[in-house]
């Protein structure tokens, strides 16, 4: 989630989508909470109508997203997240589905019978398609961790890849009555969110 190369990192978009959807539904009356991951470990925040505890969860989260912090995995997450959800909830996953295995959808499932999901995947325009014909090197902090030759073949099998992933996660939502959209960095967030909402009160 740490990378980015248009506006901003995937992990900022995530903070930016969970306050936008988290302050509309605090002003709808609802209770809010959630929990925070990554690679290690989780923090949850319990569901409450207050302001103060969704604050809690934004510095949090914009704590941890600012210093890079490591967190429990996606299906550690789930899992906890799965035990604990009240029944009758809606759950917003927002997250790049990197990790989407077997696994992910059984306890998808466990999930599904006690609330409503959203998911959303949030994805850099790099990712979904290679820049023009180059030799392209990718760096963390000065380290070379991936160099790319985007020749026209390969940016065809990127972006078919692309492709496959999500179309992997849409028709899966889809099949178990999940709503499914994404929302890349350089998007308009709320037209994102709003466009999705109704696509999802359509079906």
């Amino acid at each position: 989630m740490s990378f980015g190369t248009k506006v901003c990192f995937k992990n900022v978009l995530a903070a930016n989508i969970a306050a936008t959807i988290g302050w509309t539904a605090l002003d709808q009356h609802e209770q809010v909470g959630g929990i925070i991951f990554n690679d290690s470990n989780a923090q949850l925040f319990k569901p409450k109508r207050s302001k103060q505890n969704f604050l809690n969860l934004l510095k949090t989260l914009s704590d941890n997203t600012l210093q890079n912090k490591h967190f429990a995995s996606f299906n550690d997450s789930l899992k906890q997240l799965s035990q604990k959800i009240p029944f009758g909830s809606t759950v917003v996953l927002v997250s790049d589905f990197n990790f989407f295995d077997e696994n992910t959808k059984i306890l998808f499932n466990l999930i599904n019978q006690r609330a409503k999901i959203i998911n959303i995947l949030v994805y850099d325009p790099l990712e979904k398609m290679l820049p023009t014909n180059g030799s392209y090197t990718f760096t963390n902090t000065g380290r070379e961790i991936l160099k790319i030759n985007a020749s026209n073949s390969n940016r065809d099998k990127y972006q078919a890849e692309f492709d496959k992933k999500i179309n992997s996660i849409a028709e899966y939502s889809q099949k178990n009555h999940m709503q499914f959209f994404t929302v890349a960095t350089n998007d308009n967030i709320v037209d994102k969110i709003n466009y999705g909402a109704i696509g999802y009160g359509r079906k």
